[in-house]
């Protein structure tokens, strides 16, 4: 009885695996970050949060922009000057770290998505990132409708210490992490478990933490390693600057695969520094030097940018039914004045995604539908001569 109880887990495990997603296909790219630190995903829109740039004074760290996951720009703030670190709660609210060498002070400041300041607090005295030019305040968020912070300040000299607190700024927990030696790069969160993943860049290794501060594991061999990320089926990449690669791992350290190179013609990464992967790991992006570079981990969605498109066509909005955003794509095979406009069922225009002329090619658009009811709505193209129209159900 022993050894079939033992071949069922086995089993299990292994299906487990089977559906695991590995996003290791090169989707597309965009640019306009300049210099990026730190990025951060919203789990239920894929909205990418980038910390970029630098003030007058060469502090980094002091913007932050909004993309969608195909590239387009949605928002952008300046924040605050000297500081490291990005996240984002359930809610849409944005958390950056910042820090006062002279005042030995470091703090965590919230922000909405149009940049207005709505909280802050400061870190316990003392805490202060010990080297200008390393990721010092690392700052990730549980997605759930009751966040909890999770942020490690590196220690220099010591272990670092680690802090978890709830959105409004009370401290839950801390603890020193027990095998974590100088140089805490950066961690992730795994969104099905919240186990912890702290990645350090001196010693080359991940180290697997609960909540509660216990060491669970450890593994791991990078050179100069800066970027993790976790999807609930266990996948971990981390981004390496040596060699420009992202790595893909089983959360046992077990490799599964590694990305040198995008795009059509193929590119390497340069100095890719941080890296997110959407909840259920069928997306990855990586920021490097050059822009943001995002994975599938589904080869037919890949586009193939070098393809000649021959028709029009409208493609069904994905995800179906929605709340609140959704992505419409369409290609157009000759340069045309393009509307793609939103109605709902009594006719009447909610929305207008698209005016303008357009050279041939693909195209997606985001539609957020938060100001509007629950119900069927119709999108209609038109380019040129074509038109085509679809059917999109906003469920709240």
């Amino acid at each position: 009885m022993k050894y079939k109880y033992t071949l069922i887990v086995l089993i299990l495990v292994s299906a487990s695996s089977l559906f695991a997603q590995i996003p290791k296909y090169y989707s597309h790219s965009w640019s306009g970050i300049n210099y990026g630190w730190d990025m951060a995903i919203n789990y239920s829109s894929n909205k990418i949060y980038v910390r970029n740039g630098f003030d007058a004074n060469g502090s980094r760290g002091n913007n932050v922009k909004i993309f969608d996951s195909s590239g387009n720009l949605l928002g952008s703030f300046t924040c605050v000057a000297g500081g490291d670190g990005i996240a984002v709660d359930y809610y849409g609210n944005i958390y950056v770290g910042e820090y006062d060498v002279a005042s030995k002070k470091a703090s965590i400041k919230v922000y909405s998505s149009n940049g207005t300041l709505i909280r802050y607090w400061d870190l316990p005295l003392g805490y202060v990132p010990p080297n200008y030019y390393t990721q010092s305040i690392i700052i990730k968020i549980d997605f759930s409708s009751d966040p909890r912070i999770y942020i490690l300040v590196d220690g220099d000299q010591n272990r670092g210490t680690f802090f978890i607190y709830d959105r409004y700024g009370d401290l839950l927990n801390s603890w020193e992490p027990t095998a974590m030696i100088t140089s805490a790069i950066n961690m992730s969160i795994e969104p099905s478990n919240n186990f912890i993943f702290i990645l350090s860049y001196n010693w080359g290794r991940v180290y697997q933490y609960n909540e509660s501060g216990e060491l669970l594991n450890s593994w791991g061999e990078f050179d100069q390693p800066l970027g993790i990320a976790n999807s609930v089926y266990g996948i971990i990449a981390v981004s390496n600057t040596k060699n420009n690669s992202v790595q893909l791992f089983y959360s046992s350290g077990n490799l599964i695969d590694e990305i040198t190179n995008y795009g059509s013609p193929l590119s390497n990464f340069d100095y890719p520094n941080s890296v997110v992967m959407s909840a259920t790991g069928d997306w990855m992006y990586v920021l490097d030097d050059n822009g943001i570079h995002a994975f599938t981990s589904n080869p037919t969605s890949v586009s193939n940018e070098n393809s000649i498109i021959i028709s029009y066509s409208l493609s069904q909005n994905y995800p179906n039914p929605f709340n609140p955003e959704t992505t419409i794509k369409y290609e157009i095979p000759k340069s045309a004045h393009v509307t793609l406009k939103i109605y709902d069922i009594t006719g009447k225009l909610v929305a207008t995604l698209v005016n303008e002329r357009k050279s041939a090619g693909k195209y997606s658009v985001m539609w957020n539908a938060s100001n509007v009811s629950s119900g069927v709505y119709i999108y209609r193209i038109t380019a040129g001569n074509f038109s085509g129209v679809k059917k999109g159900i906003v469920l709240k």
